[in-house]
């Protein structure tokens, strides 16, 4: 059977495709060993690893050409990888500007719930950067001991930031959204308002429920 592939409309064949279980062993194999095997070093490396083993020994007929398929993915990581390097670059070299410094005076002077002020910044943060793993790195640097100091529960500062990291995780100039659009052959203006929806407005109702069980926590 011919099917008609999305990208350049090319041609393939589509019976001789893997069952939809074999399909998904090498996912489940990953969250598996990572999920039960949490409290060991390096795990998402390992688990990473012999997932990708694992889908090159079961789907060998499917994809003869290994290696130029490995070659293909190590080519295609490296605009993302730099795309997420920059941004946390940027935010790190943000957080040493003088300014900076009264905007943290500021944020951590908030009323109220210290998460409040927490969220407020990561979220200040994510806006800046456009990078959620960045600015989970830099609100852990700069404020996680202060909160630390007053008390407040290491695993509430961890879970609180990386909830409001996303609020503004999708931006134009996020390495995701350009990594994502070029995968998907879809341009800024078709995708952003699904994605912002998905995710920035996700994230908002998520941190906005986190917060109210945190205070009742």
């Amino acid at each position: 059977m011919l099917g008609v592939s999305t990208e350049d409309n090319q041609t393939i064949r589509t019976d001789n495709l893997p069952s939809v279980v074999l399909s998904i062993v090498p996912i489940v194999t990953l969250i598996f060993l990572v999920v039960v095997f949490s409290n060991t070093a390096n795990i998402v490396l390992i688990a990473l690893t012999t997932a990708i083993l694992l889908a090159a020994l079961l789907f060998r007929k499917q994809l003869p050409d290994q290696l130029g398929v490995l070659n293909e993915g190590i080519s295609g990581s490296v605009v993302p990888t730099f795309s997420t390097a920059w941004t946390v670059a940027f935010g790190t070299i943000l957080t040493s500007a003088p300014a900076f410094l009264f905007i943290q005076d500021s944020i951590l002077n908030v009323p109220g719930n210290p998460l409040v002020s927490l969220a407020i910044a990561t979220v200040l943060l994510s806006f800046v950067t456009g990078s959620s793993v960045g600015t989970v790195g830099i609100v852990m640097n700069t404020f996680a001991t202060t909160y630390l100091n007053q008390g407040v529960s290491a695993v509430l500062i961890h879970r609180i930031s990386a909830i409001a990291a996303g609020v503004f995780g999708v931006m134009p100039h996020t390495g995701l959204v350009i990594t994502f659009n070029n995968l998907a052959k879809l341009d800024l203006r078709e995708s952003f308002k699904y994605q912002f929806m998905t995710v920035n407005v996700g994230h908002f109702i998520a941190l906005v429920i986190a917060l109210v069980m945190a205070s009742f926590a």
